[in-house]
This record gives structure tokens, C-alpha cells and sequence, in this order.
């Protein structure tokens, strides 16, 4: 019920992008890029949105015609248990807090929990006036929740589409944030480049996916050696993953990850839909099949009609040093 007294139908504000103020997402920024799924986690919020890190003014630019009223906490160092101290009053009037679910938001969104003494719900994919639902981990049907607690949620990127209004204007408000030291959080002892094959896939701007096409767990190991070459995360069909060949946090689909790098490339795989639409939209495609006329191989930029596993080793002999 909204506060007049009308009921508003689940999923009535995705579409108008209303200013709801049961629900605000709170988004981390890092050198003034938010973090994946920050965009949809602000729209699925109606346009309301915290930003908190560093480079918060010119990361605004990435939420115009979705965003309606930002609230910028400007910080230095990535410190997820004093965030969630500073956040914990700012947000504790707002029935559901958003999270985008990502490297970052996997981090802050517990301790924004632990310090509203709420529930958590990860892997949301909707957020309703009055029902949440929630993709199981293990890829199974969605679990719908009646709101009848205040939660914290983390918001699946992909999850849906964004609209942008051009001619919408977000109201802007600046705050510079000192958090206390009284809370402990973990120290950067170095820096350390991070195997591009284990990145989440949602974040990968390159992906390596193999199907069945590969064969077995060798031409999934080639598939393995190729991404690492490319600097690229490794990604796969159900058919892989049912197989054991690579865990489940590998399959890109409706019932995985819902990924949209710059190059895709598929190796094996027959372009089933369930497949094809958690690709995304990515700038380069590239399918290896036998089959010329498979779903993968029509959806390619560029189409190599020859076996996966010959190719892969080709590739590999070229570019490995």
C-alpha cells in the first residue's frame, strides 16, 4: 500500500522510474567509475541513489536520464565497515537497501546489514512495492519474498533493462565523509594484479566461453589457456557446467551470469537462447563451430566455420610465448 492508501502494483515504478521512498541504492565509486550494476540498481530504485567513494561528481554522468536525486559522499580509501557506519543513518529510514552485487557491493552491503540490524538477500533480480525475488545460487527458479521486514539487498546486474529519459535532471547533493578509525577494516598490504580468468564475469570486458563443442575437460583447459593469454574471463554453457567440467559461477545464461563484454568469444557452442541472452551486447563476437547456420554462429561478428578444439590449439601455438 502506498502511503495514501492505493495499492501500486509490483514492478509499477520500474517502468515510470518513480521516486519511491521506501527503497534508495547505494552504489561505491572507484576513481569516479561505479561499481558494475550500479546504473540498474539506481533505476530499480526509482532514481534514488547514494554515491559513496572517490571521483563521486564525475561519476554522476554515468546516471543521467535514470538518476532523479543523488546524494554524493565523497571518500578516499575503500573502507566498507566505516561506510556502512557513516551510511547506516542516511539510509535507515528507506524500508529496502539496494546494493549493486559486484566485487565492492559484496563487501559494503553485509556491513550496511550488520549495522541497520537487518536481514540480507543476495542475488535479487526484482524489487517490488510489495515482493522481492531472488534467483537461487545454484541457478534454480527465483524465491519470492513478501516485504514485510526492512532488508538490505544485493541487486543482480542484468537483471533488467534502463530506460534513459533524456530530459530528466537529478538533483545533486555533495557531502565530503571522514569516517572514524574506530571501526575496523581491512589494510592494503599490496597490490597485487588480479588472474583476469577468475574476475566476475559481470565485470569482464573480454570472455572466453566454452561449450560442448570443446569436447571435455582438455578442451575446456585449452579454453583456460587461451583467456589467459587474451586477459580474459573464462566462461560456459549449462551443457559445460552440468557436466563438471567448470563450476556453476562460469555459466553464462538466464539460470547464470549475465555478462556484456567488449569481445565475446564462443568456442563449441551451438547458441541455445537461454545462452544468447545472457550475452549482452557485446562489440565483437566471435563464433568457432562446425555448424555454419547454429544460433552462436548467426549472432557473430565474425563466424570460423572449423572444429573448437583445432582452433583453440592454433590459436595457443601463435600467441602463447
Amino acid at each position: 500500500m502506498s502511503e495514501h492508501g492505493a495499492r501500486i502494483p509490483t514492478g509499477f515504478f520500474q517502468g515510470l522510474q518513480l521516486c519511491l521512498p521506501f527503497v534508495i541504492t547505494v552504489a561505491p565509486v572507484r576513481h569516479g567509475v561505479p561499481t558494475t550494476g550500479a546504473v540498474e540498481a539506481v533505476a530499480e530504485a526509482g532514481g534514488l541513489g547514494i554515491l559513496i567513494g572517490s571521483g563521486t561528481d564525475q561519476a554522476v554522468e554515468t546516471f543521467r536520464g535514470v538518476a532523479r536525486s543523488l546524494s554524493l559522499r565523497e571518500a578516499a580509501a575503500f573502507r566498507p565497515t566505516a561506510w556502512a557506519d557513516h551510511l547506516a543513518s542516511a539510509v535507515a529510514a528507506h524500508d529496502v537497501v539496494i546494493v549493486p552485487m559486484s566485487r565492492d557491493g559484496a563487501d559494503l552491503a553485509p556491513r550496511i546489514a550488520i549495522a541497520l540490524e537487518r536481514p540480507l538477500l543476495p542475488n535479487v533480480v526484482e524489487v517490488g512495492q510489495e515482493r522481492i525475488v531472488a534467483t537461487r545460487l545454484n541457478g534454480g527458479l527465483a524465491d519470492v519474498y513478501e516485504r514485510t521486514v526492512p532488508v538490505v539487498v544485493l541487486f543482480k546486474p542484468g537483471s533488467r533493462g534502463v530506460v534513459r529519459d533524456p530530459l530528466m535532471t537529478v538533483k545533486i547533493d555533495r557531502r565530503s565523509i571522514e569516517p572514524t578509525g574506530v571501526l575496523a577494516d581491512p589494510v592494503l598490504v599490496d597490490d597485487v594484479p588480479p588472474d583476469s580468468r577468475m574476475v566476475l564475469l559481470t565485470e569482464a570486458d573480454r570472455v572466453v566461453a566454452a561449450g560442448a563443442g570443446v569436447e571435455d575437460e582438455e578442451g575446456v583447459g585449452l579454453t583456460d589457456r587461451l583467456a589467459a593469454v587474451l586477459g580474459a574471463g573464462v566462461g560456459a554453457t549449462r551443457v559445460v557446467v552440468d557436466r563438471g567440467w567448470l563450476p556453476f559461477d562460469r555459466q553464462i545464461g538466464t539460470t547464470g551470469a549475465m555478462v556484456d563484454p567488449d569481445l565475446y568469444m564462443a568456442f563449441g557452442i551451438s547458441g541455445a537462447t537461454q545462452h544468447l541472452s545472457g550475452i549482452g551486447d557485446p562489440r565483437h563476437v566471435i563464433s568457432i563451430n562446425t555448424d555454419p547456420s547454429c544460433a552462436m554462429m548467426l549472432r557473430a561478428n565474425v563466424a570460423v566455420v572449423c572444429d573448437a578444439r583445432s582452433t583453440l590449439r592454433s590459436l595457443l601455438q601463435m600467441l602463447e610465448p
